[in-house]
C-alpha cells in the first residue's frame, strides 16, 4: 500500500494518505488544544479485522473483501445493514453482533454485513482509536460503493466509538463518491472527543437521509459520562433519561452505555419501545407530545421535523 505524509512535530498539523481511503489530516477540528489531542488514522490493514455477510441465500458468515467486493454474494434486490462495535471490543459468540446476525437471518430479509475492527479499537490509547474511526468509516464506504444498488438502502448501525465509524462511512460516501447513505443509527455514540467537536468529526443528521440516535449514557465525560447527550440525529431517543438504565449501579457507567446495542438488537423481533415527544416536566394531559410517537430502534422512522423521544424500557430482552 502506498502511504506518504509530511511530518514536522507531534506540536503541527499532519497529514497522510492511503490508498483507498484517501487523505487525513490532524488538524483542528480533528484536534483540539486541551480535549482531543493529535492522532492521525492508522492504514487499513492495521485497522481492520474483517466484515462478515450473511443473507438468506448465505447464512453462513462469507468473508468480504472489501476493496474488491464480490456482489455475487449480496441479494441486490434487498437491503444491505452494516453493523459495528465500539472501542475496547471484539466479536465473540456471546456479542450483540452474533445475535443481531441470528436476528437479522430469522426476522429480516436483508443482507447483513458486520464489521470488526478490534485491531484498532482494542487500544489503550484511546484517542487513537478515535482516529481510527474514519479509517474503518471510509474502508465500509468503499465497499459499498461498488455495490449496484441505490445508495437509499443503506444502512449504518454503531455503538459507540462505532457510531462514528458510520459518521465517517456516511461522509465519505457522500464527499468521495457522491452517494447519500440512506440511514445511520447511532447506538449511545462516544461522547469523549467528540462531544465537544464540529460536526465535522462526529455523528451529524447531515451524514445519511436518515440519523437515528439511542442515547444510554449520555452526560458530561469528565464525570465519567460515555456517550453523548447533545441530539444529533433527526430522531434521538432518550429510554429511561438516557443517563442511567435500569439494572445499572448509578456509578456504573459502562453497563449503562453497554444497553443501547441490545436495546436496538431487540426492536429487529418487531416490537421496539414505542417512546413520545413528552420529557419528564411535561404535563400529563399534554397530548400534543402523546401523540406524536415513534419506534426506538429497527422500526424508526424520520419525522417531519426533528425530535427528541422520551420513554422507559425494562432490563431484560424483551425490552419493551
Amino acid at each position: 500500500m502506498k502511504i506518504f505524509g509530511i511530518f514536522a512535530s507531534a506540536a503541527f498539523a499532519a497529514d497522510i494518505c492511503y490508498d483507498d481511503v484517501g487523505c487525513f489530516t490532524d488538524d483542528p477540528p480533528f484536534s483540539m488544544f486541551g480535549y482531543r489531542p493529535r492522532r492521525l488514522p492508522k492504514q487499513p490493514e492495521d485497522v481492520l479485522n474483517g466484515m462478515w455477510l450473511t443473507n438468506r441465500f448465505h447464512q453462513k458468515p462469507t468473508w468480504l473483501p472489501w476493496k474488491n467486493v464480490e456482489q455475487r454474494y449480496f441479494d441486490l434486490t434487498k437491503p444491505v445493514v452494516v453493523m459495528t462495535h465500539g472501542w475496547n471490543d471484539e466479536w465473540h459468540s456471546e456479542h450483540w453482533l452474533t445475535e443481531a446476525q441470528k436476528l437479522f437471518l430469522a426476522y429480516e430479509d436483508v443482507n447483513f454485513v458486520g464489521v470488526e475492527w478490534a485491531k484498532a479499537g482494542q487500544n489503550i490509547d484511546y484517542f487513537q482509536s478515535a482516529a481510527d474511526t474514519q479509517t474503518v468509516g471510509r474502508m465500509i464506504a468503499k465497499m459499498l460503493s461498488q455495490l449496484d444498488m441505490p445508495a437509499s438502502s443503506f444502512h449504518c448501525i454503531g455503538h459507540s466509538l462505532g457510531a462514528h465509524v458510520c459518521s465517517n462511512a456516511g461522509k465519505f460516501l457522500k464527499s468521495e463518491f457522491e452517494l447519500t447513505m440512506g440511514r445511520i443509527t447511532g447506538m449511545d455514540p462516544a461522547g469523549p472527543a467528540f462531544q465537544k467537536t464540529t460536526k465535522a468529526v462526529r455523528l451529524d443528521s447531515s451524514d445519511a437521509e436518515f440519523v437515528d440516535v439511542i442515547h444510554t449514557n449520555g452526560g458530561d465525560e469528565d464525570q465519567g459520562f460515555l456517550g453523548m447527550s447533545y441530539s444529533v440525529g433527526h430522531a434521538d431517543f432518550y429510554p429511561n433519561g438516557g443517563v442511567h438504565q435500569p439494572g445499572c449501579w448509578d456509578i456504573n457507567f459502562i453497563c449503562s452505555h453497554g444497553e443501547a446495542p441490545w436495546m436496538f438488537v431487540d426492536s429487529i423481533r418487531g416490537h421496539g419501545c414505542e417512546f413520545n415527544t413528552c420529557d419528564e416536566n411535561a404535563s400529563i394531559t399534554d397530548l400534543s407530545c402523546r401523540l406524536n410517537k415513534n419506534s426506538m430502534g429497527w422500526n424508526a422512522h424520520k419525522p417531519t421535523i426533528k425530535h427528541d423521544y422520551f420513554g422507559t424500557t425494562g432490563r431484560e430482552a424483551p425490552y419493551c
